[in-house]
């Protein structure tokens, strides 16, 4: 065989195989799109078509859609039936539970019925003349809160029951602040603070080995005079005693009584009068 007939073989191969290829991939005229001649703008198109679509895990879709603002019977919602393995159908307003307006107040309403009722503005407004609530019936309404703790409310803690001797085991309410303020409770002796124990070996570290004589704060200020400027009254007493490492300057009565006390008499004693007193009798 020839060289030719070879490379022929080849070709014709080559070209049954993507015969093969295109049949069972299809061609671009089959696809749905708009754009047929062009694998990448059919798929872009694909892609964009999808911007529109609703999706379980993309937040902000339905916000972004147009709103109709008075909504009829006749509009149309999707739902998942849960009776038909959840699968998405059609349904119209009006035959939603309570969809269509079956209870339109013209007759006394019972709670019955209300569940059924679709009350709209208008059935209200049309009896609007013959409603009247007087004071007397909104003051009478009661409710079940009335053991309940509200943050602006005075007074509501003050008009519990009060325990007058609290122990260890009974429990506070707190907002965790190491979790988003959580609500939680907590007994008395978890609260930071110190045992009597605690309490006392803190005591013991300060007053040590003092004697009993001076082992409280009463018996200290005593012995210091109950003098708040004590170290300033001794400062003064100390700055009137003879020093022998300074030079000081006293009084001439601080001097008379120094040497009085020291029994060297009157240091401005006339000496020379004496001796020629002394000397001329």
């Amino acid at each position: 065989m020839s060289l030719q007939s070879r490379l022929t073989s080849v070709f014709q191969a080559i070209g049954d195989d993507i015969q093969t290829i295109l049949g069972n991939i299809g061609t671009l005229t089959g696809l749905n799109t708009t754009a047929q001649d062009n694998v990448v703008n059919a798929i872009n198109e694909v892609h964009d078509s999808e911007a529109n679509a609703i999706h379980k895990n993309a937040p902000g879709e339905i916000s972004t859609i147009a709103e109709k603002a008075s909504p009829v019977g006749g509009d149309m919602l999707i739902i998942e039936d849960s009776a038909d393995s959840n699968n998405k159908k059609r349904v119209l307003i009006s035959n939603l539970p309570g969809g269509s307006e079956l209870n339109d107040l013209s007759a006394n309403v019972t709670w019955v019925n209300v569940p059924d009722a679709n009350i709209t503005e208008s059935s209200v407004t049309q009896h609007e003349a013959a409603l009247t609530i007087t004071e007397s019936q909104i003051s009478d309404l009661s409710h079940t809160d009335t053991n309940a703790i509200h943050d602006n409310i005075s007074g509501e803690i003050a008009a519990i029951a009060e325990k007058l001797t609290p122990i260890g085991g009974d429990f506070l309410l707190i907002e965790d602040s190491a979790a988003t303020n959580t609500k939680k409770r907590i007994t008395i002796d978890n609260l930071p603070y110190l045992s009597q124990a605690e309490v006392d070996a803190r005591v013991q570290f300060v007053v040590d080995s003092a004697p009993a004589a001076l082992d409280t704060l009463n018996e200290l200020a005593a012995a210091l005079g109950d003098d708040a400027n004590f170290s300033t009254t001794i400062a003064n007493q100390m700055a009137k005693r003879v020093a022998v490492d300074a030079v000081q300057t006293f009084t001439v009565g601080e001097k008379l009584q120094g040497c009085t006390n020291i029994g060297v008499g009157d240091p401005e004693h006339d000496f020379e009068t004496d001796y020629t007193t002394a000397r001329d009798s």
